[in-house]
């Protein structure tokens, strides 16, 4: 039976024809769960492009562009080139395509051919999932929440976090991100490691999902790196993850860190999967 193509136009019918199917693989498909997520929660002012390929009736495939990068999930190389074709025939211009690495390098070479555009800038990432943590030795200082009074320097850090992490279309301005870290002070979601009463690390929850939740935004100043501090603190606030209710922490971590990634398996994180992530271009 050939696929199916269906392109939804209301966030909370999307949900409902893919949310189970994603949450087979929940820790590797934790990213598009959460935006799917937020989506339903503050709805852009232009509609987003929502899509999934079935067979049969079950979802084999689906695939979602916001404003960064659209995001796309496993599945066979028909449903990949089958999307590709039909943002295509749109006219969309695509800043940018991630998930899971064969069928983003596939989607990436099809756009392409559709539209022109050339794909550049892979970066490599590495996904992690944590049920059971593997306490570090013990770091001087302790774990607390970001608070408003901290807003200016942790927007700095987070500014800074998005120059060595992300590409550069998915960057924010330093007022744009000194207006999500409010944000995200203020509902609980930042933690630091205090040493000698001063901030040292910084890492977040993200992205809560059925069963996991995603530490992210993990950054440490270059002068405290090396101290422990980072290592510390991950392993605190996947605890916060755990105490949250959730049964696993994801994580993704460049794969060219070599540092990072011993750092979040000694933790106890195991690798569950790889991610690409891929910038265009016009021709």
């Amino acid at each position: 039976m050939t696929l199916q193509f269906e392109v939804f136009d209301d966030e909370v019918a999307y949900a409902e024809a893919i949310t189970a199917w994603l949450e087979k693989r929940e820790a590797e498909n934790s990213l598009f769960l959460g935006i799917l997520e937020a989506l339903k929660k503050d709805r852009p002012p232009s509609n987003p492009f929502m899509m999934r390929a079935s067979k049969e009736g079950e979802t084999a495939f689906a695939a979602m562009y916001r404003e960064i990068n659209l995001l796309l999930t496993r599945g066979p190389d028909a449903a990949v080139d089958g999307v590709a074709a039909r943002l295509g025939s749109l006219g969309v211009v695509l800043p940018g395509a991630i998930g899971p690495a064969r069928e983003t390098e596939r989607f990436a070479t099809a756009w392409a051919k559709h539209r022109g555009q050339i794909p550049f800038s892979v970066v490599e990432q590495r996904i992690y999932e944590l049920d059971d943590i593997h306490w570090p030795a013990p770091v001087p200082g302790r774990m607390r929440q970001i608070r408003p009074e901290d807003l200016e320097l942790v927007a700095l850090w987070a500014q800074n976090f998005d120059v060595e992490a992300l590409l550069r279309h998915e960057r924010r301005t330093l007022g744009e991100t000194r207006n999500k870290v409010f944000k995200r002070i203020r509902e609980g979601d930042l933690f630091g490691w205090e040493h000698q009463g001063q901030l040292v690390s910084m890492a977040g929850l993200a992205r809560p999902t059925s069963k996991t939740i995603s530490v992210n935004s993990v950054y440490t100043p270059p002068e405290r790196r090396r101290r422990g501090f980072a290592t510390a603190l991950v392993a605190a606030v996947s605890e916060e993850g755990f105490r949250r209710g959730k049964a696993t922490c994801v994580l993704y971590t460049d794969v060219s860190n070599p540092t990072s990634n011993s750092i979040y398996q000694k933790i106890g994180y195991r690798h569950v999967g790889d991610s690409r992530n891929y910038h265009f271009q016009e021709g």
